[in-house]
């Protein structure tokens, strides 16, 4: 049974970021961009980036991404950006980060893409493109993008929280995904200790016991191996390999945690 062969190519995408490098207004409107800042902030504020996003936002304070760090040690790349944004280092850090999550992007529409052909036997060869429509979006990371089948033939996709819509009616793909993100279907994964606290963990546990489900602050799982087992709804992750990864890239909502027990 033949597998469906996709190709991400963003080498005329990343040629664009690289010509922004010296656009001031480019500069100005991508760190108005929620987006980009709570990409550029994640890290530094966890759980609470949004509150973060919205007071700056509001006021323009960097003070509030600091007020709500969850780091002893903030990385110096993230203070250079918040506090020197005009700087030829901060700028150049702006674009890697924008760059890499469209780059995660692409990623997760070829693994949802494999997933619809492997589900449906609709097996077709594709070459995955960033495809920015207008200046704006280019602004923030790309979540549309052209499938080209060929030379003449494609359709475009947009990435959303719970997977793919066509934008030029690829009707079967638009059904496959609005089912799919309404589906019940659950998954089981790992969470290693060293990557969430047992406070934390112990105040999931207690949050489950009068609700259906709750958040954890990750947005990657392993399918193999943990010190915690979880389970959770598919609508909210793709599969890649070994590890399911949230398509909104928001942290991962949960039903059910347990310790795995070591065989004796």
């Amino acid at each position: 049974m033949r597998n469906p062969q996709f190709q991400i190519d963003l080498t005329l995408y990343h040629e664009a970021m690289d010509l922004s490098l010296h656009d001031e207004i480019w500069f100005q409107n991508a760190l108005r961009n929620r987006d980009n800042l709570k990409e550029i902030t994640k890290n530094l504020t966890r759980e609470h980036c949004d509150i973060a996003v919205n007071k700056f936002a509001a006021n323009k304070d960097v003070g509030e991404f600091l007020k709500y760090k969850k780091n002893e040690f903030v990385d110096t790349e993230t203070l250079n950006i918040l506090l020197n944004t005009s700087s030829h280092e901060s700028k150049v850090n702006i674009i890697k980060t924008i760059s890499k999550k469209t780059e995660n992007n692409a990623a997760i529409v070829s693994a949802l893409l494999k997933e619809y052909c492997d589900k449906t036997r609709d097996i077709f060869d594709a070459k995955i493109l960033a495809f920015p429509e207008n200046i704006e979006d280019a602004f923030a990371p790309i979540r549309k993008f052209k499938i080209q089948l060929d030379e003449q033939k494609y359709f475009i996709v947009f990435l959303n929280n719970k997977g793919l819509s066509s934008t030029n009616n690829h009707e079967t793909i638009n059904e496959y995904f609005e089912k799919r993100a309404n589906s019940n279907n659950i998954c089981r994964g790992y969470v290693d200790k060293k990557m969430i606290s047992n406070q934390y963990m112990e105040n999931a546990k207690n949050t489950l016991l009068y609700l259906k489900e709750c958040k954890l602050p990750i947005n990657v799982i392993n399918k193999v191996s943990g010190d915690y087992k979880i389970v959770y709804k598919e609508n909210q992750v793709c599969h890649l390999g070994n590890y399911d990864f949230t398509i909104s890239s928001d942290d991962i909502k949960i039903l059910n945690i347990s310790e795995v027990k070591e065989a004796k």
